[in-house]
């Protein structure tokens, strides 16, 4: 019933569908010219490709104000996972195309919120559909963030055709299916560390232990191929 309604991309690269896409769909539907919507969503409304017919029809037709928070310790929601990131959006409804999207947080805490939830970064429609397929909201670490991505969106994408110079996603070394191949045991000074993302922090690669120990010619193999 959902994937034959009227919510475009919905239920996409055969996955089932999502209920909250189809009540975006809705709340979007049922706005009158002028109106405006104040809702809760997971964050993946913002960023998951089968939301991106969504969010280029809001972004066409709408003035957009996003609000991200993290549940840590369950502060909004104490029944769900602390991790969980978590989309407060508010849409005005307007036949005059806004120019720029306004992101605030993420927030970890109530107090945080409260204090900084009137500051906000600004970035461009016109760059967020650029930046990605679907318009993807990218996940900023602060406000002032906003600045530094405008920034970095003044170069092409990493995607973009440069001759015979090509980008390609690859998911390698998965830590359940390919521990095999780079799994050789414990330290010894013959083996390379694996790191995770546990291991390194910014500036510093070993904050951690490294996850795993390598014997270098097979791990080698494995890389090239």
């Amino acid at each position: 019933v959902l994937i034959s309604g009227p919510y475009a991309g919905i239920g996409s690269g055969g996955r089932a569908p999502d209920l909250y896409a189809a009540f975006a769909w809705r709340y979007w539907q049922l706005l009158r010219d002028g109106g405006r919507m104040g809702s809760v969503f997971p964050r993946s409304l913002l960023n998951e490709l089968t939301n991106g017919k969504w969010r280029e029809e809001v972004l066409d037709h709408g003035d957009v104000n996003v609000v991200n928070i993290i549940n840590a310790n369950g502060w909004v929601f104490p029944s769900v996972h602390g991790q969980y990131s978590i989309t407060f959006i508010d849409i005005h409804k307007t036949a005059r195309r806004s120019q720029k999207v306004r992101l605030s947080g993420p927030f970890f805490d109530f107090a945080t919120f409260e204090r900084e939830r009137i500051n906000s970064g600004e970035l461009t429609v016109a760059m967020l559909k650029s930046a990605s397929d679907g318009a993807a909201f990218p996940q900023l670490p602060d406000v002032t963030s906003a600045e530094v991505f405008t920034q970095i969106r003044l170069s092409p994408r990493l995607d973009h055709p440069r001759g015979d110079f090509l980008v390609r996603p690859i998911s390698e070394f998965n830590a359940t299916k390919d521990r095999p191949s780079f799994d050789a045991g414990k330290s010894t000074e013959s083996r390379w560390p694996v790191f995770a993302g546990s291991t390194f922090n910014i500036w510093n690669p070993d904050a951690g232990e490294p996850f795993a120990w390598s014997d270098p010619i097979k791990v080698t193999k494995v890389l090239y191929e």
